[in-house]
This record gives C-alpha cells, sequence and structure tokens, in this order.
C-alpha cells in the first residue's frame, strides 16, 4: 500500500513549486498501516526569502489549507 499512496502523490507534489520536498513516515512508510491508520506526510515549503530558516513548529505558510484538503482528496479520506 506504501507504494500505491506514494503513487497518488508524487505527481502532486512534483508540479509544486513552493514546495522543496514530501515523504512519507509512520505506520504507512513501514507497511504497518491499518484502515484506521492516517497517512503521515512531511513537508517542507520552500523558503520566502530564498534562504533556510529556523522553521517554528506552530508557523503556517500560505496556502497550506488548501494542499492538506487536496492531499486528502488524493487519498480518498477526510
Amino acid at each position: 500500500m506504501k507504494h500505491e499512496i506514494i503513487k497518488l502523490l508524487q505527481p502532486y507534489f512534483e508540479k509544486r513549486d513552493d514546495i522543496i520536498m514530501a515523504f512519507l513516515f509512520g505506520s504507512w512508510a513501514s507497511d504497518k498501516g491499518g484502515m484506521e491508520s492516517d497517512v503521515d506526510v512531511a513537508v517542507y515549503f520552500k523558503p520566502k526569502t530564498g534562504r533556510l530558516e529556523w522553521e517554528d513548529a506552530d508557523a503556517r505558510y500560505d496556502g497550506e489549507a488548501v494542499l492538506w484538503r487536496e492531499i486528502e482528496g488524493l487519498l480518498g479520506r477526510e
């Protein structure tokens, strides 16, 4: 199932210029996910200033809510 999730998400992330990288982690990444398991995806956004910055764990990025809704739609989850 891990590979199916990656196949669904990879094209989406490859077309996004505002994302440096994204990766699957947690139970699905280790092939232990089940129907009740959430899908854990980490996303690193491109810094707005063009240089790396320390991240504030509570910081929100423009378009973040839309990104998560789109990912949930791709995966058929809510």
